[in-house]
């Protein structure tokens, strides 16, 4: 269970800051460092997902995001999740199924027939996230696994 008084809400444009930093420091962690040029979209989440009519959520406690999610619309009927990440003191607490859930509300209420999610195969903790929230997965490369929901 997640602690108390976490709130799941829309990404405002103040977030940006600290929700690049989160989603950064979270690559930085998995992959032991960090080149911000390959990550262009984290510079301006508001005008790359939020003005293009996706979804981004923030998970807040005590005025500090602690996670984010978002989703993005491809096309009438299939959505992506990107940008999934928690900070690395509340992993496993069920903070990131809470966001996963948010997302897939989303989803549905806009009328998606399946959501996917790509990783790398050996990211084991995001792909047990993703199957736990009932992804499957559909297609295997070398280095990716793709994972999908039908809604």
């Amino acid at each position: 269970m997640t602690a108390p008084g976490v709130t799941i809400r829309p990404f405002r444009s103040a977030d940006q800051d600290a929700v690049r930093r989160l989603i950064l420091t979270g690559l930085a962690e998995r992959w032991g460092r960090m080149d911000e040029t390959k990550n262009p979209d984290l510079r301006d989440m508001q005008q790359t997902y939020v003005a293009a009519g996706h979804a981004v959520l923030v998970a807040e406690a005590d005025e500090r995001i602690i996670g984010t999610g978002t989703l993005v619309f491809e096309t009438a009927s299939r959505g992506r999740i990107v940008r999934m990440s928690v900070d690395a003191g509340l992993r496993r607490t069920g903070l990131g199924r809470r966001l996963m859930a948010a997302l897939l509300d989303g989803a549905r209420e806009r009328g998606l027939r399946e959501v996917v999610v790509e990783t790398t195969h050996d990211w084991h903790s995001a792909v047990a996230l993703y199957e736990s929230c009932g992804f499957a997965e559909y297609n295997r490369d070398p280095d990716d696994v793709h994972l999908r929901l039908r809604l």
